[in-house]
């Protein structure tokens, strides 16, 4: 249920008597989510914590970081980013 008015509207055609499937037919929704409404009532749905799940790049960190460190040595130490060529080294 997205809206509280959809709930109050379960529940007081439930108190009115009217069966389960005759409120799922009138609001557009399933028997099974009227059913659950009815039997939780007003409360808030409660959400445990999630676990943490494993990112794409989590195999790959340490090299990444290997990486940005050494890119950030090349920068603070002079070199401009340009290769050079072994030829030209004379």
């Amino acid at each position: 249920m997205k809206k509280l008015g959809e709930l109050m509207m379960i529940l007081d055609l439930h108190r009115q008597g009217v069966k389960i499937a005759g409120i799922a037919r009138q609001l557009g929704v399933d028997c099974k989510t009227v059913r659950k409404q009815i039997a939780r009532g007003v409360e808030v749905p409660t959400y445990g914590p999630r676990q943490p799940r494993e990112r794409l790049l989590d195999p790959h960190i340490d090299y990444l970081r290997a990486r940005l460190e050494a890119h950030k040595v090349e920068k603070l130490g002079g070199n401009s980013g340009v290769l050079k060529d072994s030829s030209e080294e004379s």
